[in-house]
């Protein structure tokens, strides 16, 4: 929960966000194989009712309570788990059996590691941000909760937007919003964009982005620069093996396109913000 309030805008109550979460590891799961139990743990105080409502609909679901530690207040939820990982590779230790871990510290690569030596397949799924080098090294196979999070809570209704932590001026939106939703438009409705095709776009939006070819393929350089596209190739051109076409797709992690696609309203710096 810590990770998806921190990388989304408003995700939504405890309850929701348990809901889509719990949906988008279920799916996760069921294409592993059969699911035998899941177990979640955490310090539930802040949000216990709310979140344990969800749980509780799920099958064989086991609600772990991890009390903090006395001294410093800190969860002890991963030394729990990597307990509970132990211990389970020793108790289910015939055929081969499969554990999901939905986290993604350095903490855990010790249970991963004895679980894999044991005949465990240990699955990992984590948002990007959370995935430590060295459990990605050892997963057999690693989930990225990204995309399949976004998808998850747009089935309940729930659009999640990425928070910006560099917001771009308001100078820098009216730049680039024509030639972002251009993109978007394009990627929308094409199966690629060809770079060519889309500087020819440009040139009739003449001022702003370049009366001639040469200004619209400059345009486009300076936005790939600014991290705002990514330009992918060379590819075989499909309309003659003579040729090498590029192809563009937006970077959807830039702060400029998240705040044109998702309509952020951005201040100038002496104007106050509105937030605050």
């Amino acid at each position: 929960m810590r990770p998806i309030q921190s990388t989304y805008h408003d995700p939504g109550e405890p309850e929701v966000i348990a809901r889509y979460t719990v949906d988008c590891i279920k799916a996760i799961a069921n294409d592993i194989g059969d699911l035998d139990s899941i177990n979640f743990y955490a310090d539930w105080t802040g949000h216990l009712s709310p979140v344990t409502r969800v749980l509780n609909s799920e099958t064989k679901c086991n609600i772990i309570m991890v009390p903090r530690k006395a001294s410093n207040n800190a969860d002890r939820c991963d030394t729990t788990i990597v307990a509970d990982i132990i211990d389970l590779t020793h108790t289910r230790s015939v055929g081969r059996r499969s554990i999901l871990l939905c986290a993604g510290d350095a903490d855990y690569v010790i249970a991963a590691r004895r679980a894999t030596e044991r005949g465990f397949d240990v699955h990992v799924a984590s948002l990007s941000v959370s995935i430590s080098a060295e459990l990605t090294n050892l997963a057999h196979t690693l989930y990225p909760l990204d995309k399949r999070i976004l998808d998850a809570a747009h089935n309940i209704g729930r659009t999640l937007v990425p928070r910006v932590t560099d917001m771009p001026s308001k100078a820098d939106i009216r730049r680039w919003a024509g030639f972002i939703r251009l993109l978007d438009q394009l990627s929308a409705r094409l199966p690629y964009v060809v770079r060519a095709y889309c500087a020819r776009l440009l040139t009739q939006r003449k001022d702003r982005y370049g009366a001639d070819l040469a200004s619209a393929h400059s345009t486009i350089n300076q936005a790939r620069e600014l991290g705002i596209i990514n330009i992918i190739g060379p590819f075989p051109d499909p309309t003659t093996s003579r040729n090498e076409v590029f192809h563009l797709e937006l970077n959807d992690s830039s702060p400029i396109v998240i705040c044109v696609l998702n309509n952020i309203k951005v201040s100038d710096p002496e104007e106050p913000d509105p937030d605050t």
